[in-house]
C-alpha cells in the first residue's frame, strides 16, 4: 500500500484546502501560486465533455469568474489517496448553497505534485453540479 509520510500528507491536505478556498473566494493570485501550469480542467456536464489546457491568463479568468456566482460552496469532506512518493489524488465533497436556499452535493477530484516549490495542484477535475445548478 503507497503511503504518504506524515508532513507530506498534512501538506497535501493544506494545499488542496487552500486552492478550493481561493477558487471558492476568486483569488486568481493564490490559486496560480498553487498551481502547476498549464493546468488541465476536464469537465464533465453531461453532453458538454472535454478536457481543456489553460495557460495562466486562461487560468487566473477561470478563477475570477467564480466572482460572480450566485451560490456559495463549503467542503464537507477531503480525502487524500496517495499515488507514490511525490503525487495525491484529493477527493473534495461540498455542499451547494443557492440564495433561494436550495442545498446540492458537488464533487471534484484534485491532483497534486511535489514538484521544487512544493507540493501544487497540476489537474482539476470539476465535477457536475447538482441538476438545477
Amino acid at each position: 500500500m503507497i503511503q504518504l509520510d506524515p508532513e507530506d500528507l498534512e501538506e497535501v491536505r493544506r494545499v488542496a484546502r487552500e486552492y478550493s478556498e481561493a477558487f471558492r473566494t476568486a483569488d486568481s493570485r493564490r490559486a496560480l501560486e498553487l498551481t502547476i501550469l498549464p493546468v488541465v480542467d476536464c469537465i464533465d456536464l453531461g453532453s458538454r465533455a472535454g478536457v481543456y489546457l489553460m495557460d495562466a491568463g486562461e487560468f487566473a479568468h477561470l478563477v475570477e469568474e467564480h466572482r460572480h456566482e450566485d451560490f456559495t460552496t463549503e467542503i464537507t469532506s477531503l480525502d487524500i489517496q496517495p499515488l507514490g512518493k511525490n503525487a495525491a489524488l484529493a477527493r473534495v465533497e461540498a455542499e451547494v448553497r443557492k440564495p433561494d436556499g436550495r442545498v446540492g452535493q458537488v464533487e471534484w477530484v484534485e491532483f497534486l505534485a511535489r514538484t521544487a516549490e512544493g507540493w501544487k495542484v497540476w489537474a482539476n477535475w470539476l465535477g457536475p453540479y447538482p441538476e438545477g445548478f
